[in-house]
């Protein structure tokens, strides 16, 4: 096929009509002589950067399929190949105009979000802010930006909270998407409930991607549910990562028979706190035929003794899991630390992170981990 210099590394850039037209010629040429070509696909893979100090800053990275289908038609697809794609890391920004966005989930990326701002003021651009960084410091950036609020009532108390731009979860990757927010269970270490309320809010026609982000899919209305796990089988979309999870107290079996049918990803769930032990055990004897790589259990580390932490994590090991360790943060920290508490050093909050996250615990127990040796003293 004389495809090559049509669909080149430029090919991104199609001449509209021109290379249309180009390449509908070089199909039927081609099809002359094999009537029965297929499409050509490309996959073009885009990391948008913005110059930022002299040096590039990462904004979304996005891929889209170009295809030139016979007999003579060159589709740009809007629909993404079916992976996870990648998550931004905390901050994404975009310009429309003389208007520049940005949307921080994290708050110790706070300070990298004001300089991005100031980057952006520097131009003329009116900037707004948002993301859930910002329902904890929503004063970080009020000199340099537009925080839209909107006025709710939760129970019987008038409150104001962020407002929300439209489907922003896809400027932080472009596979994700929710189908509600909130979360009834409200764990005083967690933002959703100041951010989502405890009461559920349905987006029933939300954008089918693969990555589900909902704070807590088990505890929905299971007609809700249904809902969702039907619109993602009209649609041939996987659910690769149902990446917030489940709840073990709500967790039970027609929870896991509805959803296992479309889970392509690992069950994920917490065990954050001793109080969940029979709760998790439940749900890891309903799992007990799942590989232990799709068994991943988040572990809440710091806010509760060393020792009652380890038993959780070393109970996940035990039950046929594998756990991910996370050092509680403050939820308004501007660096990324732990607060050190109980008999806790910030020293083992990262080693034990790193011995859980790495799976080292395949090969050594915590007591004999070197974290200063490349390989272990047991491995």
């Amino acid at each position: 096929m004389r495809l090559r210099a049509t669909l080149s590394i430029g090919f991104a850039l199609l001449a509209g009509r021109l290379a249309h037209a180009d390449c509908a010629a070089d199909f039927a040429a081609d099809n002359t002589v094999k009537p029965g070509a297929g499409a050509f696909r490309a996959i073009s893979v885009v990391q948008t950067t913005t110059e930022m100090d002299g040096k590039p800053y990462p904004m979304a990275a996005g891929k889209t399929w170009l295809e030139v289908a016979p007999p003579a038609s060159l589709h740009l697809r809007n629909e993404m190949p079916f992976d996870k794609s990648e998550w931004i890391k905390g901050v994404a920004h975009w310009r429309d105009g003389d208007r520049a966005f940005i949307s921080v989930a994290f708050t110790w990326r706070l300070p990298d979000a004001r300089k991005i701002a100031e980057y952006y003021r520097a131009l003329g651009c009116t900037v707004i802010a948002g993301g859930p960084a910002l329902f904890t410091q929503m004063d970080y950036l009020a000199d340099l930006c537009e925080i839209p609020t909107r006025t709710v009532v939760r129970g019987n108390k008038t409150i104001k909270e962020l407002g929300r731009l439209d489907d922003t979860l896809v400027r932080h990757n472009p596979m994700a998407t929710r189908a509600s927010y909130g979360c009834p269970v409200g764990c005083h270490f967690c933002i959703v409930p100041r951010m989502d309320g405890i009461e559920f809010r349905f987006v029933d026609d939300f954008p089918v991607r693969p990555v589900l982000c909902d704070d807590n899919l088990s505890a929905l209305p299971a007609k809700y549910q249904q809902h969702i796990i039907d619109r993602y089988l009209k649609a041939g979309v996987p659910l690769l990562d149902a990446n917030s999870g489940f709840e073990p107290k709500t967790f039970d079996d027609e929870v896991f028979a509805r959803w296992k049918p479309i889970l392509k990803g690992p069950w994920r769930f917490g065990f954050d706190e001793k109080s969940e032990g029979e709760e998790v055990a439940r749900v890891f004897k309903m799992l007990k035929d799942v590989s232990p790589r799709r068994k991943q259990v988040y572990t809440m580390i710091g806010h509760e003794p060393f020792e009652v932490c380890m038993d959780r994590i070393q109970k996940v090991i035990a039950s046929g899991g594998e756990p991910y360790a996370q050092p509680m943060l403050q939820l308004n920290t501007l660096i990324k630390e732990p607060k050190v508490r109980y008999d806790w050093t910030l020293l083992k909050l990262k080693q034990v992170q790193r011995w859980v996250n790495r799976r080292l615990w395949r090969y050594v127990p915590f007591d004999q981990y070197d974290a200063n040796a490349k390989t272990s003293r047991a491995a």
